[in-house]
């Protein structure tokens, strides 16, 4: 009876520990979908800047040729009128 009673004793400590460690287990679960949504939020706001870099890039490029064009266009008037 003193045998099966200390096989008890350290059944239940070792049910203890095994619960302890489990509740830590879903405790670093919980931490690490929150370091997971931080980072997808960080991705996503990333990404809207990057987006918005690249309209103004391509803004910034359709006004040069714009310009150029005109640029090009005034030359061959002044070209055309002195001929």
């Amino acid at each position: 009876m003193v045998e099966f009673n200390s096989e008890l004793a350290a059944y239940k400590q070792s049910v203890a520990v095994l619960k302890h460690n489990i509740e830590h287990l879903v405790d670093q679960e919980r931490r690490l979908d929150a370091i997971v949504k931080d980072l997808n939020a960080s991705g996503q706001m990333d990404m809207i800047n990057l987006q918005s870099l690249m309209s103004s890039r391509q803004t910034a490029v359709q006004l040069s040729t714009n310009l150029m064009k005109t640029l090009s266009d005034a030359q061959r008037e002044i070209i055309k009128n002195i001929k």
